[in-house]
């Protein structure tokens, strides 16, 4: 099984962000390129995620390691992982216009939920999988640069950037609830 323990880097790579990660087994990598390279025994290794390429990329590690890439191509919300039979890439979201940044979490189960930006309806989006496939919500009307966490009992939180404010989305078990941060100015 392979263990995520070490680091994760940020390198600006030909203008292009290259998340590493180093692991004991596997180390591995996500390029905005969809390539994915880790080094090994006799150098780097590099395999092609999406031959559709994407940007604006979110990555998760699930609990043997695997990766888990949230990322937009063209218009779409795109979804990839990683486990022992190779890569899987599925399209989210091909409403609107993804066109901003995404955020990455798996829960205790390791499913995938992915907040992000539709910049056709300029809303901050959530989509969560489950044993019957994606559900996908509109969080608020405004909403880019997003940062997605799960608390202990897998309900969502979202910080983000909203009319020029910096906002916090939250779900409970009854609804949504928005709260602005900090409205000074152009935050967020």
């Amino acid at each position: 099984m392979r263990r995520n323990k070490l680091r994760l880097l940020k390198v600006m790579l030909s203008c292009a962000i290259v998340f590493f990660i180093a692991t004991p087994l596997a180390p591995l990598a996500f390029q905005a390129t969809s390539i994915v390279a880790g080094p090994n025994a006799s150098g780097w290794q590099i395999e092609i995620v999406d031959s559709a390429g994407g940007v604006y990329t979110s990555l998760a590690l699930d609990g043997d390691g695997y990766p888990h890439i949230s990322y937009c191509h063209s218009d779409d919300l795109r979804y990839a992982y990683q486990d022992a039979y190779g890569w899987h890439v599925e399209i989210v979201d091909s409403e609107g216009s993804c066109d901003d940044s995404t955020s990455l979490a798996l829960d205790q189960d390791g499913y995938p939920h992915v907040s992000y930006y539709d910049d056709t309806n300029n809303d901050l989006k959530y989509a969560y999988q489950d044993t019957s496939g994606w559900h996908i919500e509109t969080v608020d009307s405004d909403g880019r640069d997003t940062s997605l966490a799960l608390d202990g009992d897998g309900y969502p939180h979202i910080s983000y950037h909203g009319s020029d404010d910096l906002k916090y989305a939250y779900q409970d078990a009854y609804s949504w609830h928005i709260e602005t941060v900090d409205s000074e100015g152009d935050v967020g």
